[in-house]
């Protein structure tokens, strides 16, 4: 049986250095409902840390 798995990629704004707003941004974005239907939702490495 053939399974369907969605897969959504968040563009995000540059915040360096603030985890705060990284996290913030991170959960709006998973909250949102065009993530809604997703089964994963993925950033780009470093974002947390403030790094593009």
């Amino acid at each position: 049986m053939r399974q369907t798995l969605r897969i959504g990629a968040s563009q995000t704004p540059e915040l360096l250095g603030d985890v705060a707003s990284a996290l913030a941004w991170i959960e709006a974005t998973a909250a949102s409902p065009d993530a809604a239907d997703l089964d994963l939702l993925l950033f780009p490495e470093g974002f947390l840390q403030g790094y593009l």
